[in-house]
């Protein structure tokens, strides 16, 4: 019989961005301790001032550590985190530098302080795995080539990206499963679970995937149907029930969104996909065509979220101060309002911009949006791939009755230093919503811009 090797305990130490990303992060390390290095609190406390999501969550963050820290001995003997988890730790480090990072490093930073400090851990709990948590790429090299380990924070990670790419499903029915769908029903009991033109019963082969999963139904001839699950039918999606006005779909995924779009019993719609691919134009063209079941279509973009500095240079009041980050939407706003009505001129940004105000369309920062209560408005986040976990889901919070939320992003297009395609908070979005009755997620892939944007997205 093999012995089983007894696995090391844990001893994370965090980096100054894992509690600027999610403020609750000590509670997820399960049974494990948290050390806080005496840097990070450092640097923590010059994040305290400003209206940014990371100056929220560095104020939230401190406030709920200092619950667990209130006597000396609690830094040096730790804090019990609750029920089933570690303790937290708030660690001085030792007198200068061991003399492998001298050597290695010749400045004095915050990232070396608290390599240091992982490395004074290190040497002292040799019956323990020491790891030290960050989402910096660089400091996660510095840290291996010391002989630390380094993790990235995993709470909030998404570890099966298939859950994100794969939105719509091609199936290939059996000509059994195909003639059921369609026959007759012989009684009253078979007429309840029969085709009826807008919905049949689900296959059993279909029956494993989630709520609101999207399939192409194939035969072996060249019938094929759009269809999404619900919750004991295949709701089928007709292309006549989907022309309106604002725009025409071009291809199956955008008939999958624009179906998605335009039914009430879905409020809440994740449409990701490469650049190209009509994802915001489809999502403002839908928002204008039931501008009357809305108070107003609401648009924020993270890329609004400036520093308070850069802002206040910005002239104006702040609808002017951001106008700036509109101008991706007053684009798509020129090709809608140009099928509506060719007769317009929309060269001229200002005549687009009183368009979009006389049809109810308006910016909603992201700083600006905590503690309201959004009720019967129609919202769309542009650009979601840069949010955090904790700013998504300070967004999705704030809907109110009669509100929809259309989440738009390419998970491959990131900016953020932190975040990459399985830590943001679109991808967590995704996974966590998937499967929900009021939710669904389309995945784009065909380009429509251009033949040159599509390719250049493909090659590049």
């Amino acid at each position: 019989m093999v012995k089983k090797i007894k696995e090391k305990p844990k001893i994370f130490v965090l980096d100054t961005n894992i509690p600027l990303q999610d403020p609750n992060c000590l509670i997820g390390f399960k049974e494990h301790d948290v050390v806080i290095p005496i840097t990070v609190i450092e640097e923590l406390d010059k994040f305290k001032k400003g209206t940014e999501t990371k100056n929220l969550n560095a104020r939230t963050f401190l406030r709920a550590l200092a619950k667990y820290i209130e006597t000396p001995k609690a830094c040096t003997e730790g804090a019990n985190l609750g029920k089933g988890l570690g303790k937290v730790f708030i660690e001085i480090g030792s007198s200068g530098y061991p003399k492998a990072m001298e050597l290695a490093f010749m400045e004095d930073t915050p990232d070396h302080r608290i390599l240091a400090t992982a490395l004074s851990i290190q040497k002292k709990k040799t019956d323990h795995a020491v790891i030290l948590v960050t989402n910096d790429i660089n400091f996660k090299i510095k840290a291996n080539a010391l002989g630390v380990e380094t993790e990235g924070y995993r709470n909030e990670t998404v570890t099966d990206m298939d859950r994100i790419y794969s939105s719509i499903t091609e199936v290939n029915l059996s000509d059994s499963e195909w003639n059921k769908l369609f026959q007759k029903p012989n009684s009253k009991k078979e007429e309840e679970g029969s085709f009826d033109n807008k919905s049949f019963p689900i296959p059993k082969s279909l029956k494993a995937y989630p709520i609101n999963h999207l399939f192409i139904i194939k035969n072996d001839g060249d019938y094929r149907l759009l269809v999404r699950k619900t919750r004991d039918r295949l709701l089928i999606i007709h292309e006549e029930d989907l022309k309106i006005k604002e725009i025409t779909a071009r291809n199956n995924e955008q008939l999958f969104a624009l179906s998605a779009l335009l039914d009430p019993s879905i409020t809440l719609i994740a449409i990701t996909g490469k650049a190209g691919t009509g994802k915001t134009l489809i999502s403002i063209a839908a928002a204008l065509h039931q501008k009357k079941s809305y108070e107003a279509i609401l648009v924020t973009r993270l890329a609004m979220e400036v520093s308070d500095k850069t802002a206040g240079f910005l002239p104006g009041n702040i609808d002017e101060k951001f106008d700036i980050y509109m101008t991706p939407i007053y684009d798509n706003l020129g090709v809608i309002r140009e099928r509506i009505d060719p007769s317009k001129n929309i060269d001229a940004k200002e005549p687009i911009k009183e368009w979009a105000k006389a049809n109810q369309i308006d910016l909603l920062p992201l700083n600006y949006v905590r503690g309201r209560s959004l009720k019967d408005r129609f919202i769309i986040i542009d650009e979601a791939q840069n949010f955090t976990v904790h700013e998504m889901r300070t967004m999705i919070t704030r809907a109110g009755l009669g509100t929809k939320i259309v989440v738009i992003g390419d998970i491959t297009q990131i900016d953020s230093p932190y975040q990459n395609e399985q830590n943001n908070g679109l991808s967590n979005l995704i996974d966590k919503w998937k499967g929900e009755p009021e939710f669904v997620h389309v995945h784009m892939v065909q380009g429509e811009r251009s033949p040159l944007a599509d390719k250049a997205a493909r090659i590049m």
